[in-house]
């Protein structure tokens, strides 16, 4: 279940949009075009929930390491390209009960490539049949900061979960 657990986890937070920004950072959309490198990928997850009538709660601590991926937005069209990738190390704490796996992620929000925009303080990635939403946090002509917060709540089979987590991505021209 544990393994279950991560991997939903993960997927949701790799593919949520969330539509509040509490910033109103000065970023235009020429200030985004060209080849930005990723330099810190950060998750702070908690989970809770119920199933088949049993509670259960867990936080998860991922964080990146071995940086070699890139996101280059060009200007026209607006489209944007992934490229390389990081390792990602997640670990997980279910009553007490800790598990740490490793991955290679290549894409940001589960996105590799498609067309993106700026939108009420937000950098929109469009692609594959996904939108995601990740607000612009800060923002130095060389270093921008993005936050992803997730606040999830599902009924399914019987089953409730709550997901509450912020992801930060800090990428460098």
């Amino acid at each position: 279940m544990k393994k279950l657990l991560l991997l939903f986890v993960s997927t949701l937070l790799f593919i949520s949009c969330s539509d509040e920004s509490n910033n109103n950072v000065d970023v235009n959309q020429n200030d985004l075009v060209g080849t930005w490198s990723l330099t810190k990928f950060d998750l702070d997850a908690t989970t809770s929930g119920s199933s088949q009538g049993i509670d259960f709660s867990s936080n998860i601590k991922s964080i990146g390491k071995d940086y070699n991926l890139t996101i280059t937005f060009t200007e026209n069209p607006k489209e944007f390209t992934v490229d390389g990738s990081f390792t990602l190390v997640s670990t997980t704490n279910i009553a007490g009960d800790i598990d740490t796996v490793e991955e290679e992620v290549s894409t940001i929000s589960e996105l590799n490539s498609g067309e993106w925009k700026i939108e009420n303080n937000q950098l929109l990635l469009i692609g594959d049949n996904i939108s995601s939403g990740i607000n612009i946090n800060s923002f130095t002509g060389n270093k921008i900061i993005l936050k992803q917060p997730v606040d999830f709540n599902r009924t399914e089979q019987g089953g409730t979960i709550k997901i509450k987590s912020e992801t930060t991505f800090i990428f460098e021209k």
